[in-house]
């Protein structure tokens, strides 16, 4: 399970990720193994958790991209001018928002 995981890590941690894995195949069988595991597993759950977040954020501010685009079409865009601007507004930063996020991982 651990080493489906390394593909997870970023380019520059998976020779660690892999060497922490190597040293606990090293290790006698029993509870100082277990020790090496846990720990190679919380490095690399620690580590690729930041690009799990990331996407997470950028599929649900495009999820609310679309809701907010529903409610639009269902309502004919029918709203008082504060209402639009505060819908353009958050359609704005949303996007900007998916926009930063996609190009942090270059």
């Amino acid at each position: 399970m651990a080493k489906a995981g390394l593909c997870l890590l970023p380019a520059t941690r998976q020779e660690l990720g892999r060497a922490m894995l190597a040293e606990a195949a090293a290790v006698e069988a029993g509870p100082a193994r277990r020790r090496w595991l846990r720990g190679a597993c919380w490095f690399i759950v620690k580590s690729a958790a930041p690009l799990g977040l990331r996407w997470m954020a950028i599929t649900a501010s495009a999820l609310f991209i679309c809701w907010i685009g529903y409610n639009g079409i269902d309502s004919g865009f029918q709203g008082t001018p504060p209402e639009v601007a505060s819908y353009l507004g958050l359609v704005t930063l949303l996007t900007l928002n998916i926009v930063l996020l996609a190009r942090r991982g270059r």
